[in-house]
């Protein structure tokens, strides 16, 4: 069972497209992470499947219903954070998730659970609190809900090592509970050790997806040392990347069975097998994308 369906989704604004038929499918009680550059369609996805914006063609189902004609009934299923946190200055964390929890309908014995927990000062107004601990009082809204659609953009910025690990590890506790998640990242790590699946945004639309050892595994990178120079022309077959004279990086397929053989004559004294790694999974797409939107094919 899907809890997000996006079917061929476009939104345009003037003379800007940020999503270019954009299809995605989130299953319930998935971990799901959505990562790109910036402007890649990332927080206008999640806007979409909110139903803050309306899409300006294409279907979209977030829970069984219309995001923007039951916008009402499905935010009282879902726990939202958004990228930009704006919370107000003068007000106490204590009295703005007080006024949070009568209007949610949350357990404010809860919030102040939470709070200890995460060591967020209830007592100070606002304006006094550092970023990360104005995170923080954003986090506890949403952590303290039990809604079936968990949706953040951006969570841990501004959150110290601790409480990044934290916010990992609760997410982890509400999935295992039932909960979708849904999240958009720059920290690579986080979506990398965190989600079940991952779909890269490029150019508003998907360019990838699946869990995320598929996608890096369809990759390989090799680090070669060797006692002699590479010749980089004996490796037209795969991308090489130039260190030193003596130690080069290469990436493509098949590395141990056709591109070894070609080293031996360098001599090898090391070679390190690894994946290729979102960073450069998120490069091979946006290039990809560049060249779709400029017509060239890949």
């Amino acid at each position: 069972m899907n809890a997000i369906e996006l079917r061929d989704i476009v939104k345009q604004y003037k003379t800007t497209r940020a999503l270019n038929g954009l299809t995605l499918e989130v299953q319930a009680g998935e971990l799901f992470g959505l990562v790109g550059v910036n402007g890649a369609g990332k927080t206008t996805t999640l806007s979409t499947v909110m139903g803050f914006i309306r899409a300006s063609s294409g279907t979209a189902r977030v829970l069984g219903l219309d995001p923007w004609r039951d916008a009402p009934t499905l935010h009282a299923k879902i726990a939202w954070l958004p990228g930009d946190v704006r919370l107000p200055d003068a007000q106490t964390a204590l009295e703005w998730l007080s006024y949070q929890a009568s209007v949610l309908k949350l357990e404010l014995g809860k919030v102040r659970s939470l709070a200890a927990e995460w060591d967020v000062p209830l007592d100070r107004p606002m304006r006094t609190l550092s970023k990360g601990n104005r995170q923080k009082v954003a986090l506890l809204r949403l952590l303290a809900s039990d809604a079936e659609l968990l949706i953040l953009d951006e969570p841990t910025s501004g959150l110290d090592p601790v409480a990044q690990e934290r916010l990992m590890i609760a997410l982890r506790e509400r999935a295992k509970a039932g909960a979708t998640v849904l999240f958009s990242s720059h920290n690579l790590i986080e979506v990398q050790t965190l989600c079940d699946r991952i779909a890269v945004i490029d150019a508003g639309r998907v360019v990838r997806e699946g869990s995320v050892s598929a996608l890096i595994g369809q990759v390989q990178t090799m680090s070669v040392w060797s006692r002699l120079e590479i010749d980089p022309s004996v490796f037209q077959d795969w991308k090489l990347e130039r260190v030193t004279a003596t130690h080069c990086i290469l990436e493509g397929a098949k590395l141990l069975e056709d591109a070894v053989p070609k080293l031996l004559p360098f001599g090898i004294e090391r070679l390190e097998f690894g994946g290729m790694g979102l960073e450069r999974l998120l490069e091979g797409a946006h290039r990809a994308g560049l060249e779709h939107k400029n017509g060239v094919k890949t």
